[in-house]
């Protein structure tokens, strides 16, 4: 390994998903801000390292440029009431994006993408686990987490259980790494052929069915079909079959699990409700939500400011009597906090992303389009009905990730050349 920036990347990866154990060590939500300043040294050194080599930005990083510069420009929004809430709610939801800078810098072919997922995955297997277990019983450990976060404990518990959060900040947040997960195992499978990582694939479905979550778990079974077809296209029929296999072998686990869990039981009850949207109240408070939001941003089509739409935002902004909607859906959070500029300017990056897994799959590189593929759905269906890239650290992995896939069908394509030597 001679990539000496691609390991201070995936060390930056592990110290992100693990950074929230700090805050308990240490006693101080500010801890994460270690994980935050690692990003922004990393990001600087390959940018700087890029225009030093005369290497010009790549259309995909000129435009997440140009979105996190405006989301600079709407921390100062009239609506945010102070500069900590618009910098918190920036950190969240813009931030994160810097990943996308250093993926394309530091990741120079398809195997040292193949070592990031490697190395997430490894790390993502006692996160999974400790998942599990809290879905059985919940350590002191476990409330201190809870205690250490601002979210309302309303948003912990369903059915008079708390959900699976592993370490992270909520239930969602790890309901939509365990998608990330289940992609990434699949991938290294066909990378790999070793059953171990259908093992994670396994183990990182039940993490997600362990957060009690129907957002996390439908969008990875909702995701299944629709990656493996597109991607395996030349073996539809075998593609059918195994997933019909899966679709028996889960329901029946399911079966049985929920005869002897309540909470489970009623998990699998609340989607027959779905028949009846009337009668299932989440789900009503989110169109209300979705109702207010809209309002809000035929009023202010420039945006809200950073944070105005954040979850677990609303103490931030209230008392000063400004606006906060908690949106529970991506696209219109984004339209909320950056205006109708800044939802162009995401739709369009989320057009390259796409475009890279099409050049990635004429590419034959199945395995890299598979997983962000399947990633960027995972993050599409559960924005449906949740804000989702907000979500630290899973946002970062994310956007590191696509950074790294994009870099290849780049480099795939001759578009740009290794600038990231140490």
């Amino acid at each position: 390994m001679n990539n000496r920036l691609l390991l201070y990347m995936a060390g930056l990866l592990v110290l992100a998903l693990y950074i929230n154990i700090g805050k308990v060590v240490t006693g101080s939500r500010y801890v994460t801000l270690i994980a935050d300043a690692a990003l922004f040294a990393l990001a600087a050194r390959v940018i700087v390292a890029r225009l030093l080599n005369g290497r010009w930005m790549t259309a995909l990083e000129l435009l997440t440029a140009g979105f996190i510069v405006l989301g600079v420009i709407q921390i100062f929004n009239p609506n945010v009431p102070t500069i900590m809430a618009g910098i918190e709610g920036f950190r969240r939801l813009v931030f994160q994006m810097l990943g996308v800078f250093i993926g394309i810098a530091v990741v120079r072919n398809r195997d040292d993408l193949i070592f990031l997922y490697k190395v997430v995955a490894v790390a993502s297997v006692p996160i999974l686990l400790y998942a599990i277990k809290q879905f059985f019983f919940v350590s002191d450990f476990d409330t201190a987490l809870i205690a250490s976060n601002t979210a309302d404990i309303g948003s912990w518990k369903i059915f008079g259980k708390l959900r699976a959060f592993g370490i992270f900040n909520g239930p969602f947040h790890l309901g939509l790494f365990a998608g990330f997960s289940f992609w990434l195992g699949l991938g290294l499978f066909v990378e790999t052929r070793r059953k171990i990582a259908l093992l994670l694939a396994g183990v990182a479905l039940a993490a997600g069915l362990a957060t009690l979550t129907r957002g996390s778990v439908i969008a990875i079974l909702a995701s299944c079909p629709v990656v493996l077809f597109y991607v395996f296209n030349r073996y539809r029929v075998r593609v059918a079959v195994i997933a019909v296999a899966a679709i028996v072998v889960a329901s029946s686990s399911v079966a049985l699990l929920r005869s002897s869990f309540e909470e489970l039981d009623l998990f699998m009850e609340s989607f027959s409700s779905l028949e009846n949207v009337s009668e299932d109240n989440r789900l009503m408070t989110r169109f209300e939500g979705y109702e207010r939001g809209l309002s809000v941003l035929k009023s202010h089509p420039l945006g809200t400011g950073m944070g105005s739409s954040g979850d677990a935002m609303k103490s931030y902004f209230e008392p000063y009597g400004a606006i906060h909607v908690t949106s529970h859906n991506l696209l219109l959070r984004i339209a909320l906090e950056t205006g109708f500029p800044g939802l162009v300017l995401f739709l369009f990056i989320v057009g390259w992303i796409g475009y890279a897994v099409v050049k990635l799959k004429e590419s034959d590189d199945n395995v890299v389009a598979l997983v962000l593929l399947g990633m960027c759905l995972i993050v599409a269906i559960t924005g449906i009905t949740g804000s989702t890239l907000g979500a630290y650290p899973v946002n970062l992995v994310f956007w590191s990730l696509c950074g790294g896939a994009a870099g290849c069908a780049l480099r795939l394509k001759g578009k740009i050349q290794d600038v990231s030597r140490p």
